[in-house]
């Protein structure tokens, strides 16, 4: 996890706007603040087709800098880590998800086979034949 911030020719190019970058780059450039990792900067502008190619373009350019500043790269993991907690993982997501998708098509089977509670006789062979392997 790289922290980058503005140089003082990248501070001078967004006051100016000037032309030495094009308008990606330049979005990019914005969103260079000192705080933020290289990684979320990447993850903000991936809709633009903007990669870490780009970072380092502008890094090359005198634009930005590796940040030196010892808290920014003390603070950046312990706000990652807050968000990552409260998040639910993956797995219970996808299995609330199964679950909502089984009591969908158990409703679905119910109201199409069981006409106002009384089976018909085919329809109730398919249904409990399709309940009992579920």
């Amino acid at each position: 996890m790289i922290i980058f911030d503005k140089t003082e020719q990248g501070r001078a190019e967004i006051a100016t706007r000037g032309q030495t970058v094009g308008p990606r780059l330049r979005t990019l450039l914005l969103l260079v603040d000192g705080k933020t990792a290289d990684d979320e900067l990447l993850r903000k502008v991936a809709g633009l087709g903007l990669g870490q190619e780009h970072l380092d373009e502008l890094l090359q350019a005198g634009l930005i800098q590796i940040s030196s500043s010892p808290a920014t790269h003390a603070a950046a993991p312990i706000a990652t880590a807050s968000i990552t907690t409260t998040t639910p993982p993956l797995r219970l997501l996808r299995q609330q998800a199964h679950q909502k998708q089984q009591q969908w098509v158990q409703r679905f089977l119910q109201n199409r086979f069981c006409r106002q509670g009384k089976p018909s006789s085919k329809r109730f062979i398919i249904f409990t034949t399709i309940q009992s392997k579920a």
